[in-house]
């Protein structure tokens, strides 16, 4: 048995696909309507990195590295691992979070590790683990950043497919006002792990609508079109959330 975003293994039922440990104390995504405090500078330090694409069945993963981010919630370095997106069925829903109960069309998800930990796997499973940059995506012009990697679709249409998504210049998958919300989270994905410091930017950046297709034209492991991957938003409890 396997989970999905649709039918009787979807998101409503993911609990039966958590991971050991998870409570639900800090799932994600949430909708962030407020800011309830103030946290230092965040560092990001990304570039223009050769990137590989496989199709793990609800989603494309770059896989990249050399990157890294520091500062506002974070204790420590975090080391850059992949990117990968959610999007909808259409564009006016597909982001994971909400900004101020507003969806948008996407949200890419830029992943990071705790370089304390040594590596990816070692570091998911940590409460302090994981570190991921959340940028909304608002349907309109192309992104010139996202040119390679929605041209790599075909190369991975059915799951376990790998292929290259050229050289990409992360800083065109940032907005360009770095201002963002940050909260103490969890994987949107079974196993759920709770191991995510969340840093969600304001700002949208465009995706081209040939872009979003070219993402939904992906297969999941039953041949079928991933037409939509994002969970629904989840309850904040009494979660703080702080503002970079």
């Amino acid at each position: 048995m396997s989970w999905g975003y649709d039918g009787p293994n979807g998101p409503a039922a993911w609990d039966n696909f958590k991971g050991a440990g998870v409570t639900g104390a800090r799932q994600s995504p949430i909708n962030i309507d407020s800011k309830d405090g103030t946290c230092g500078a965040l560092n990001i330090n990304y570039g223009t990195e050769p990137v590989q694409l496989e199709n793990i069945g609800w989603t494309f993963k770059a896989k990249c590295g050399g990157g890294s981010i520091s500062g506002g919630p974070l204790s420590g370095t975090y080391k850059l691992d992949s990117f990968h997106a959610h999007w909808g069925t259409a564009g006016s829903d597909g982001s994971e979070h909400h900004l101020n109960g507003k969806a948008f069309s996407a949200e890419m998800h830029i992943v990071n590790y705790n370089e304390k930990y040594g590596d990816f796997a070692t570091a998911a499973s940590k409460p302090d683990g994981l570190a991921i940059v959340a940028v909304f995506m608002q349907e309109g012009a192309d992104n010139p950043a996202l040119a390679s990697v929605a041209a790599g679709m075909g190369s991975i249409a059915s799951k376990g497919a790998s292929g290259s998504g050229g050289s990409v210049d992360l800083t065109g998958l940032l907005p360009g006002n770095k201002s963002c919300h940050c909260y103490e989270g969890s994987l949107t994905t079974p196993p759920l792990t709770e191991s995510v410091t969340w840093i969600v930017m304001d700002e949208p950046i465009s995706v081209g609508k040939g872009q979003l297709d070219a993402f939904r034209s992906m297969k999941d492991g039953a041949g079928n079109a991933l037409s939509k991957n994002h969970r629904p938003v989840v309850p904040k409890g009494g979660r703080q959330i702080t503002c970079c």
